[in-house]
Parts: C-alpha cells; structure tokens; sequence
C-alpha cells in the first residue's frame, strides 16, 4: 500500500541514525517510539492526501466565465468530547474561522452598507465577534505583539528533545493565564493542573495538554525521504511536495 518494501519501513519507523565522529550507528527504537513514529507517519499521510484532494475538489467546482451559481456555507459546532486534544483544539480553530468568516459576510459588511446609505440599524451585537479567540489562537495580526496559542505550541515542540507536555502547559499558562497579562478566553482550572480552557465563539472547552507534544512533531527527516522512494508514484510526489497543500501532479 506504501509502495515500500517490510525491510524499508521497519528501518524507518523502528531504528534512528546515529553518527559518531565518521561513523553511523543505526539504534533499535522503543516500542513507545515506534509507535509515535508511525502515528506521526500516519498524520502526514492523511494532511497530504487530504490536501491533495482539497486541491482537486476546488479545481472542479472553480467558476470559468459568467456562471451563476448558489453556494451552500455549513458553519459546523465546535467539537468537545470527554478529553479534548490537539487535534481537537486544531478543529475548533477551523470553526472559529468559519464562524469569522460568517459573521463578517452576513452582518459586518451587510452592516455598513446600510450605514453607508444612511439607513438607521442598531449596532451589532458584540457577542457575535470572535476575533478575541482567534486573536488568542493565531496572534493578533494586526499589532503582532504576541504570539498565538498556536504558535507557541509550535516553537516549543520544534525545539529538539522538547517532550514534556507540563513544561508547555506553564508557557501557555505564563503567556495568557498570567494576572497582568491574562487573555478573557483563556483559562487555568483550578481542579486540574494538566488542561486549559479556551473560551470559543459557542462554548468552553478543557483541553488536555497530555499528548500536545508528541501530536506536534514533526515527521524525522529519513521518514520523508524514505516515502519520496516509495513505488507508489502518487505517494512519492506527495511528498515531495514542499507544503501540505498536495500540489503533487495530476496523478489521480
């Protein structure tokens, strides 16, 4: 199915490349590890396959010409289960977005037209606005003072050997929990030490920092070029692609 050989990807997800002075070692990894490898394998195969098809899907329904059309938005809810992850968080991002997006087109720019003309409308209600949690996710990007929720899980997961889903936990609580600088959609529970609660555009959501890290690496270098080698033509272009966007030819 990789388009890879049992002794290929057993060399990948199962054993690291260790180099001493001119010489390289290559060590068995823990079956912790191995599994962490193949879900992290499994992620990016999944964002690029999905990227890849987001790309041709936009491709066929894209307008050429004087084509009259009606266009159904779905704003999806946020997604909350038992224990909320990464992944979760990544979702909930998304609809915050959407839900941006929505505000914006149907009452923001609806709203100054009329304004514009002069007409007479009550404000709009303010609690409709999102942009405090997107700002808490992304960053402001208009003052870029500070950096996102996002951003910060970003840096300190791409530092190597960063593994400790606590230590991230008190950068975010220290970012937007602290008393002088506290965000109004971020929060500390006092019950549990190991989560956060972000304050969504519909609802709150407790997050679980455990995981956070492992579900924020990136994929090792020698795993990449090892599916670049894969027989499996569509698969190899995917990833030499240089984003997850999937431009990887017209291969179908």
């Amino acid at each position: 199915l990789l388009g890879l050989s049992r002794a290929e990807l057993e060399k990948a997800l199962c054993y690291a490349s260790v180099e001493e002075g001119r010489e390289r070692a290559e060590l068995p990894l823990s079956e912790s590890e191995c599994d962490d490898r193949r879900a992290m394998l499994a992620a990016q195969l999944y964002a690029r396959i999905f990227g890849w098809l987001e790309v041709k899907l936009n491709e066929a329904v894209a307008s050429t010409g004087d084509v009259r059309a009606v266009s159904i938005f779905d704003l999806p809810g946020l997604t909350v289960y038992e224990a909320n992850n990464l992944e979760t968080l990544c979702s909930n991002y998304t609809c915050e977005k959407l839900a941006a997006h929505y505000y914006r087109q149907l009452f923001k720019v609806e709203h100054a037209l009329y304004v514009a003309e002069q007409f007479h409308v009550p404000d709009l209600d303010k609690r409709l606005d999102n942009q405090s949690a997107i700002d808490l996710l992304e960053g402001n990007q208009h003052t870029m003072e500070t950096s996102g929720l996002l951003e910060i899980v970003r840096e300190a997961t791409s530092v190597q050997g960063h593994n400790d889903d606590l230590k991230l936990l008190q950068e975010l609580n220290d970012a937007f929990g602290a008393k002088k600088q506290s965000h109004p959609n971020y929060t500390q529970p006092k019950s549990k030490t190991s989560s956060f609660v972000v304050k969504h555009f519909n609802g709150d959501v407790n997050y679980s920092i455990v995981g956070f890290c492992a579900s924020s690496r990136k994929l090792p270098a020698h795993i990449h070029t090892t599916m670049q080698h894969s027989s499996n033509r569509f698969l190899s272009k995917l990833f030499f692609a240089n984003s997850l966007e999937g431009k990887a030819g017209d291969d179908t």
